[in-house]
């Protein structure tokens, strides 16, 4: 992609912190710094600068946009995600919504799965940052299953089955593969975490 301004020329790689060249190092290296930023505390604000905060969050040691809006066009089997101009007003539109969904907070799980999946599916077609968004979408699931009272392990779903169920609700608008990724990977726990806090206006 030898006219991608996020990539070393002539070459596929992102450009990063470390000067990674090879491709293959480079995603070792990233699933390795981004897996540890996962497992350390995040809260999620529902606002674009509150998704931008999760992205940076998971990819801060590795590349320097990390959490910056993407300014170029993505595409996945022909299918072209949000256009960059379209990106922030979107995720504006799609955090208050999610703001405002009560179903985001419902003890029933099937409730709450179908919800989630809806949202997150969306979030999945615009596609914010040049890369690293379905481990920030997963990341996201999991503080919207935690603090609707959930135990949630959908981090630790296989990337396969995430990557169909995201397909599937892109290109055939069906929400129920996401639904039962999400609700095979959560369970009621006793103790809630803190509710989500408001959205800041960023």
């Amino acid at each position: 992609m030898a006219d991608d301004p996020y990539c070393y020329d002539n070459t596929d790689v992102l450009k990063n912190r470390y000067d990674i060249r090879d491709y293959a190092t480079l995603e070792t290296v990233e699933r390795l710094k981004s897996y540890t930023r996962s497992i350390e505390p995040v809260s999620l604000t529902l606002s674009p600068g509150g998704i931008s905060l999760i992205h940076h969050h998971l990819f801060q040691d590795i590349y320097p946009w990390a959490g910056e809006i993407r300014s170029v066009d993505m595409a996945k089997e022909n299918a072209l995600f949000c256009r960059p101009g379209l990106i922030e007003g979107n995720l504006r539109s799609l955090t208050a919504n999610m703001s405002n969904d009560q179903n985001l907070k419902s003890s029933d799980p099937r409730t709450f799965a179908a919800s989630a999946a809806r949202h997150i599916n969306e979030l999945n077609v615009i596609h914010p940052f040049r890369e690293g968004n379905g481990r920030t979408n997963r990341l996201i699931l999991d503080l919207l299953a935690e603090n609707a009272g959930y135990s949630s392990g959908i981090q630790e779903t296989s990337r396969n089955r995430w990557m169909t169920a995201s397909r599937i609700g892109y290109a055939e608008m069906d929400d129920g593969p996401m639904a039962r990724l999400i609700l095979d990977h959560i369970k009621a726990k006793e103790n809630e975490k803190e509710p989500i806090k408001e959205d800041d206006g960023r």
